[in-house]
């Protein structure tokens, strides 16, 4: 095998994995509803801390995380902009 086509192999299979990693950091973690009341654990911690812990701290973490993932696509997308950009200069097949 040349070592163009060898190359080019190389690019392409580097490619499919940066998309899957793109597509799957792409997704955005929601927050899912709880399968029971607030007051269901009132024998443990009262409602009104339930919630405060559910909907201020927890969602505050999940909106980091998401902000996080956000910028690491941002930067995935460079990344393989700038690798298409440079496979296009030395000539070879756009990936």
């Amino acid at each position: 095998e040349s070592v163009e086509k060898l190359e080019k192999r190389i690019i392409h299979e580097q490619k499919k994995e940066e998309v899957k990693v793109l597509i799957k950091e792409m997704k955005k973690i929601g927050i899912e509803k709880l399968p029971y009341a607030y007051s269901s654990l009132k024998r443990f911690i009262d409602p009104e801390t339930m919630n405060v812990h559910y909907n201020k701290h927890y969602k505050g973490y999940v909106d980091k995380l998401n902000g996080f993932l956000e910028k690491r696509r941002m930067k995935l997308k460079l990344q393989f902009q700038t690798l298409r950009a440079m496979n296009k200069i030395k000539g070879l097949t756009e990936i």
